[in-house]
């Protein structure tokens, strides 16, 4: 899947939990290989690219181990992780904002992991929503269930 039809899923309503690949550590941000988060908004949307923010709050614990020392301390040697050179997300109200490109491929940065609302977001896709948008689809969903179990 092309980065844009992502994106159009995000500003619709889809929130995945994603496990980065290795290509992520080439775009300098606090990410690593194997390390997870998730989608929560697009932001700084241009012409060719947007920019992704991920939540990393419910992941911080599977994250900090996978943590390397790629940062340089005072004297030019890369021996501190993101927490040691406080460039953890954590300065960053656990949030980790990443650039791509429109025409980038999803599964060269990373993998969307199955969770109860990527199978959720799958029916909303799969079923005919009447211009309905996912929240105005998980509400009416609520609702429906609601009456039946009363």
């Amino acid at each position: 899947m092309k980065m844009i039809n992502l994106r159009d899923k995000v500003k619709g309503g889809f929130r995945p939990v994603v496990r980065f690949t290795k290509r992520i550590e080439d775009m300098g941000t606090y990410f690593e290989q194997s390390m997870m988060a998730r989608i929560v908004n697009i932001s700084h949307d241009h012409e060719d690219h947007f920019s992704i923010v991920f939540d990393v709050y419910a992941y911080d614990d599977h994250n900090v181990v996978l943590e390397s020392a790629n940062f340089y301390d005072n004297y030019g040697g890369a021996c501190l992780t993101a927490s040691e050179a406080n460039m953890h997300p954590r300065i960053n109200h656990m949030k980790e904002d990443v650039c791509f490109m429109y025409e980038d491929r999803v599964e060269e940065w990373f993998e969307i992991v199955s969770d109860d609302g990527t199978e959720l977001f799958g029916q909303y896709e799969s079923l005919p929503r009447d211009g309905m948008s996912y929240v105005q689809w998980l509400e009416a969903r609520v609702k429906q269930l609601e009456d039946e179990i009363l």
